[in-house]
């Protein structure tokens, strides 16, 4: 049998020292294995939950909410009638794996405490009925077996995301693997998106080096040492998010018919180069393989006479059934036009927005957001703060079709639009309606 566990947290290693059984997953605290009143006017056995708040090193704080929710029937009375007074609302999916069937509240004229007042609080209320049916009952069963956290790829618990009620939304990407091709300006900010989601795995390529010019244009801070070293761009990532999560997988080579398998299990692949050239050669290999994939560019060229940036970010989806569109709004040759994305014409804002533009895309396409408009690709531009869609010649998937929704009118000025690698030249036609 495996240990006691233990907790940094005070009140909780008492819950543990008490002999209760303690889980915590998913962002919640659990309680199992409460002695409660049926119905039926019998003992069983159920569980009690709380959303759980926690600061730095998994130390909880106060509570923020006094409610409790409950897995099992509704607790009784010795002689069967529900306890009212504290019931508060009924069934609730939490995540796929917590499922309430009631919630309670109840709330000390000081508040709780902390989660160890809140839980035996709790439990008492519920067990007293139990006692009085069989005295020998009890919630202090000293458990061994039981691993006290369950955090899936992270190191410790999200509990932003049981806070926010989100679990069941979270669970439509929980478990997938992800890549990310190209990690510099537009590509780290995607790492740092997908890091968050609860996807076990996150492969990032890139056979380029961490260079000073990268610390600003990427998320997070960089110190001297790890500029210092030259090392792969992968390397540091992965090496940072090591802190945070497990699954960061760093390959500090070019994306080639090597990496077929892989791909063959990947959910999403995140295209960040920044040559027409790079793009082709990545682009066929995911079509022969046959991975949804997102490709992302930028077009910003300055103007010199009133020292302003001005262009367009590009966001493209290629699924099986949208191919050959998604390729005509994809730089796919190399050509001068490349240079000047090559001369570093990108700002942090930009890549971390292009960035977003691309995360919320694929999250849209497995139902985490609604998505009315299935667009192949859309174009952000900047001077008029609009983004226009091109949707699909195909319909919409059943359901969604009749749901009207708005998009924007406005386009970018004849000959004023960028034609740097990465922009759209098929985003709109000349008076802004979006077009297939």
């Amino acid at each position: 049998m495996s240990p006691r566990p233990t907790s940094p947290s005070p009140d909780l290693q008492r819950l543990l020292d008490d002999g209760y059984d303690v889980e915590l997953r998913e962002g919640y605290l659990l309680i199992h294995n409460i002695p409660y009143v049926t119905a039926a006017a019998q003992v069983s056995y159920g569980t009690l939950v709380s959303t759980l708040d926690l600061s730095g090193g998994g130390v909880t704080v106060t509570p923020s909410t006094h409610v409790a929710s409950w897995i099992g029937e509704h607790p009784c009375h010795a002689d069967g009638t529900v306890l009212q007074q504290i019931a508060h609302s009924g069934p609730q999916q939490f995540t796929p794996t917590i499922q309430a069937g009631a919630s309670f509240s109840s709330k000390p004229p000081e508040g709780y405490t902390d989660y160890h007042h809140k839980m035996t609080t709790y439990a008492e209320m519920i067990m007293a009925p139990a006692l009085k049916l069989d005295p020998t009952v009890t919630a202090r069963t000293y458990p061994v077996r039981r691993d006290p956290e369950n955090t899936g790829p992270f190191l410790y618990a999200d509990t932003a995301t049981a806070r926010a009620g989100l679990g069941m939304v979270a669970a439509k990407i929980t478990g997938r693997k992800v890549a990310v091709v190209g990690v510099g300006g537009t590509g780290s900010w995607v790492l740092d998106l997908l890091s968050r989601c609860p996807v076990d795995e996150i492969h990032l390529f890139d056979d380029d080096r961490y260079l000073q010019h990268n610390a600003f244009r990427s998320p997070g801070p960089t110190s001297e040492e790890e500029l210092a070293g030259g090392t792969f761009k992968v390397d540091v990532y992965a090496r940072r998010w090591a802190h945070m999560r497990t699954g960061v997988m760093a390959h500090p080579q070019r994306l080639g018919e090597e990496h077929t398998e892989l791909l063959s299990q990947i959910d999403m692949v995140f295209v960040c180069v920044d040559t027409g050239d790079s793009r082709r050669e990545v682009v066929e290999l995911l079509e022969r393989v046959g991975c949804d994939f997102i490709d992302v560019g930028m077009g910003l060229l300055l103007d010199e006479r009133q020292a302003q940036v001005f262009g367009q970010l590009r966001t493209t989806l290629s699924t099986a059934g949208t191919r050959e569109q998604a390729r005509r709004h994809m730089p796919l040759v190399g050509s001068a036009d490349d240079a000047v994305y090559a001369q570093n014409i990108q700002t942090a804002e930009l890549n971390a927005l292009n960035a977003i533009l691309a995360v919320v895309r694929w999250k849209r396409a497995r139902g985490v957001y609604t998505d009315f408009e299935h667009e192949v690709s859309s174009t952000y531009v900047i001077d008029g703060n609009t983004i226009i869609n091109t949707t699909p010649t195909a319909a919409p998937a059943a359901g969604n079709s009749t749901i009207a929704s708005s998009r924007s009118a406005a386009a970018p000025i004849a000959g004023d639009t960028p034609v740097a690698d990465g922009t759209d030249r098929d985003a709109a036609n000349d008076d802004g309606r979006s077009v297939a």
